[in-house]
């Protein structure tokens, strides 16, 4: 638990002073000097991407325009199990929990947003200087999970991040979001 209170901490920084816990939020995050997206540190390799995103991303009929994108760490919460979600189009890795299955996870989904333009409107939006946005907030309106959708620049599928576990859950997975660097054979 302290680890996800530091890493609130610092999110809650990241999205602007002033913001308090479950508050509504609709920020624009970047311009020069400020924060980049997450999934813009350094990508994560080998041991730190668990076996079953590269698996899932090299069958997934996007994987040209929909990079994966990894919940880094995210296999270390207690009796976490990872498995392979099903999306059709794309990929997705669901985390079950002891009596909880697909309590959260990740996916990039076959819809196109090139094509589509679509255009997906939560209470709560961040807005990255460089193109990136996620929006987010209940599941159907109602919960109880919390639902975001993502578009990352550059690519042109639409990334669907989930939690069951809560928003302050949801905003630290979103916050852990990590490209993988897939080396090729």
């Amino acid at each position: 638990m302290p680890k996800i209170i530091a890493v609130l901490a610092v999110w809650i920084a990241y999205l602007g002073s002033g913001v308090a816990i479950g508050q509504e939020v609709d920020a624009t995050v970047g311009g020069a000097g400020e924060f980049p997206p997450p999934w813009e540190n350094p990508p994560a390799t080998g041991r730190s991407v668990p076996k079953i995103y590269v698996s899932e991303w090299k069958k997934a009929e996007n994987r040209d325009r929909c990079q994966p994108l990894v919940l880094l760490g995210a296999e270390w919460e207690p009796g976490v199990k990872t498995r392979r979600a099903e999306f059709s189009g794309g990929w997705a890795v669901a985390y079950d929990l002891p009596g909880e299955r697909s309590a959260f996870g990740i996916a990039g989904t076959g819809l196109d947003l090139d094509r589509n333009g679509a255009t997906f409107k939560f209470p709560n939006t961040i807005t990255w200087a460089e193109g990136s946005s996620v929006s987010y907030g209940l599941q159907g309106g109602t919960g109880p999970g919390y639902l975001a959708y993502l578009k990352v620049s550059g690519q042109s599928c639409l990334y669907n991040i989930w939690s069951k576990l809560g928003k302050v859950h949801l905003e630290y997975l979103i916050s852990s979001l990590r490209q993988v660097k897939v080396w090729s054979r």
